[in-house]
C-alpha cells in the first residue's frame, strides 16, 4: 500500500502521515486507531515488540476505553488519588476524571508522559487488560 493510499483510506492527510513516519506529529489515539483500520492490524502492534493477534474491531474502536480503563486501574493500585495526580502532572482540575472517562483523544505525548507518572511502558495502557 503507498503512502497515498494509506492517506486516503485512513483519512488523514499525506502530510499528516508523512509528520508521523518522520515522528514529527504528535499523534492522537483516533489516529493511531484510524492507521490501524486501514492497515488491518491491531494499534497496539505500533507500540509493542512481541507478536499479537489479529485485531477485532472492537480492539480498534475501544482504544480510547481501554486507555481510559488501564490509567484508572493503575492509578487505582497504586494508590494515588485523582487530585494528586492531576496537581503532579500540572493537568487542569477535574481533566483527569474526563480522561479515565473516555480518554478523549489524547496524543501519545500526553500518554507517555501519564505512563512515566505511573512506571509504567505506554503499551500497559494501550492492551486490554485481563
Amino acid at each position: 500500500m503507498t503512502g497515498d493510499e494509506l492517506a486516503l483510506e485512513a483519512c488523514i492527510s499525506r502530510n499528516t502521515l508523512y509528520q508521523i513516519e518522520n515522528r514529527q506529529e504528535n499523534v492522537r489515539l483516533d489516529t493511531v486507531g484510524a492507521v490501524a483500520r486501514a492497515l488491518k492490524v491491531d494499534p497496539c502492534a505500533f507500540f509493542l515488540r512481541d507478536e499479537i493477534a489479529f485485531p477485532t474491531p472492537g480492539r480498534i474502536d475501544n482504544l480510547r476505553r481501554t486507555v481510559a480503563t488501564n490509567i484508572r486501574e493503575i492509578r487505582e493500585v497504586r494508590e494515588i488519588s485523582q487530585n494528586r495526580m492531576t496537581d503532579d502532572l500540572g493537568l487542569a482540575k477535574g481533566y483527569l476524571g474526563v480522561i479515565e472517562r473516555n480518554a478523549p483523544n489524547l496524543t501519545l505525548d500526553l500518554l507517555d508522559w501519564i505512563a512515566s507518572y505511573l512506571k509504567v511502558q505506554m503499551e500497559d495502557l494501550l492492551v486490554p487488560r485481563d
